[in-house]
């Protein structure tokens, strides 16, 4: 037996007997479909309330709303990391492939920024407003929202670390100047 749980403008919420189904809307007309398991005596309403961490999109980035990134690192002091994309693109590919995903640069990557997955046809406002033109682009930006560096295009693996920490090196001197002009206002 389904039964309905919870409808809101994001989503839907369906259970069974045996699992939670939830679809979440999407920027397209179609619709994410995922299956939770309860436990015996575990209700559908109290597990729609609690927040799971959402699984990394692959691998790498924990947004896909620069908005929720942008707000994370207000909380850390990290910069902010946007890697925009487009369907059917095989440099983005590459890049994903070859560059993000090789070990020291995915550890680099997750424990120093705030990380966003833009897709150019889901969010063409915010790619608008980036004025990005070639993809992929990888766009570092700090949590001042002053934009640090700008790649655009596939670049090999030691050339994506060298710039990436030219990048981290930058915002950690914009941080530092932020702070002193806050304490010399105060």
């Amino acid at each position: 037996m389904i039964g309905f749980v919870r409808s809101t403008v994001a989503g839907l919420v369906l259970f069974s007997s045996s699992s939670l189904l939830a679809a979440e809307s999407t920027s397209t007309t179609t619709a994410k479909i995922h299956t939770l398991a309860l436990k015996p005596n575990q209700s559908a309403t109290k597990d729609c309330k609690t927040k799971k961490p959402r699984p990394l999109r692959h691998g790498i980035f924990r947004f896909t709303r620069y908005p929720a990134a942008w707000t994370a690192a207000q909380k850390t002091g990290r910069p902010i990391l946007v890697y925009a994309t487009a369907n059917q693109c095989p440099y983005c590919v590459k890049m994903l492939e070859k560059t993000y995903k090789q070990e020291k640069i995915s550890k680099l990557v997750e424990g120093s920024f705030e990380t966003v997955y833009v897709d150019r046809h889901a969010q063409p406002k915010l790619v608008e407003k980036m004025h990005i033109k070639w993809y992929p682009t990888t766009i570092v930006v700090t949590p001042g929202n002053k934009v640090i560096e700008k790649i655009e295009g596939y670049v090999s693996p030691e050339e994506f670390t060298a710039r990436i920490n030219t990048s981290l090196a930058s915002a950690a001197k914009a941080n530092k100047l932020a702070e002193i002009a806050k304490a010399e206002r105060k």
